[in-house]
């Protein structure tokens, strides 16, 4: 099935790359990204659901296209599908597609499927090329279970004299469907969430200028969902799963008012110096479910970068952990990226980020290599 898809995948984009050969002078754009990555534990442990001690080259690794094209002069269409090694199939799916109108240069419209604008890289988290590190950092990014929505999104932009203004505002839903590996009474289950986030409202506030980005966001929505999973597993509707987005969520009732908010700093205030940082924090039903954050600090070199990682996370489940994360970056074209990173897990309750309870230390090693074309 993944490499029929992936078949598909590749005649569309040799037809996409034709189009853009012979029709260059249309208002047909496309470009395509690609990450190669490799991934292991140097523990008998699972990390993230999927990467173990023996090497994985599927988690990481991501192949996408996106186009868009100019409907009108103030209509524009586009869409993004993204095959990737983390569903264990890569068979591609449609990360957005939507119609974009700008009667003016403050004012935006959008609507379809819509990325969740809850994050800092929250429009090319899957562009590999684009962030600093071998994988964006999963105390934050792992929460991005409700990664697109169906929907409306309006925003305004302000310019100012050191930089933009913006707000915009979104509402709409979406399906759930997550799997992930479970591990209950040490038993290794694979499983999936499903159901619905309904009822979705939020709203981004964010400035931007050349050296800064600070984004501050709070969203709220309805959760509808059910555990399934193979194998036996203890009765009732709590479950101490880790998920691809925290191990206390599925320890909470799988349905209710569940409300999120986040801030984020990206800053380069010296040429030698990069600086990223962000906060999650989530509420189900007005009990606390998420409390992570992580701080980022790089020093571009040339075309190297060597950067550093400190993590915290922490929930209601009894679960803590700090990570720490030591990355090198190097260019090794105009428009390619090789990343190394060496991680480290110190889970202090609980399971975190693991399948299994660590005795020590658990370290994680990555590399990739990603472009774009």
């Amino acid at each position: 099935m993944g490499k029929h898809w992936l078949v598909r995948l590749w005649v569309i984009f040799t037809a996409l790359c034709l189009n853009h050969v012979y029709a260059a002078e249309s208002s047909f754009n496309w470009r395509g990204f690609i990450t190669a990555g490799y991934s292991q534990t140097l523990a008998n442990n699972t990390y993230l659901s999927y990467i173990g001690k023996d090497p994985n080259f599927l988690y990481d690794s991501k192949l996408g296209i996106a186009f868009s094209s100019n409907l009108s002069e103030n209509l524009e269409a586009s869409a993004q599908f993204v095959a990737q090694g983390s569903s264990q199939t890569f068979s591609p799916d449609v990360d957005w597609a939507y119609l974009s109108y700008r009667p003016n240069d403050s004012i935006m419209l959008r609507a379809g499927r819509l990325r969740f604008p809850m994050w800092l890289i929250a429009d090319y988290y899957n562009v590999g090329y684009s962030y600093i590190w071998a994988r964006p950092p999963p105390e934050v990014y792992s929460q991005n279970i409700l990664s697109s929505f169906f929907g409306v999104l309006g925003s305004y932009s302000y310019a100012l004299p050191t930089g933009t203004l913006s707000l915009a505002m979104y509402g709409g839903s979406s399906p759930l469907d997550l799997p992930f590996q479970s591990n209950f009474n040490g038993q290794i289950s694979p499983s999936s969430l499903t159901g619905s986030f309904d009822r979705l409202l939020g709203a981004t506030l964010s400035y931007e200028n050349l050296s800064l980005l600070v984004r501050v966001n709070y969203a709220r929505t309805y959760l509808q969902s059910s555990l399934n999973v193979q194998g036996d597993v203890l009765p009732g509707s709590s479950y101490g799963a880790y998920t691809l987005f925290q191990e206390s969520f599925l320890r909470l009732p799988l349905a209710g008012n569940y409300q999120f908010w986040s801030m984020g700093i990206s800053a380069k205030p010296f040429k030698f110096l990069r600086i990223i940082s962000e906060y999650f924090g989530a509420e189900l039903d007005n009990t606390p479910v998420s409390n992570n954050a992580y701080l980022t600090a790089g020093v571009p070199i040339g075309i190297f970068e060597p950067h550093f990682t400190v993590a915290t996370s922490g929930s209601t489940a009894g679960t803590g952990y700090n990570r720490y994360a030591l990355g090198l970056n190097t260019s090794v074209a105009s428009n390619a990226l090789l990343k190394v990173q060496w991680e480290g897990i110190d889970v202090k309750t609980g399971a975190g980020p693991l399948l299994s309870n660590p005795t020590g230390l658990v370290q994680v090693v990555s590399a990739n290599i990603n472009a774009v074309f």
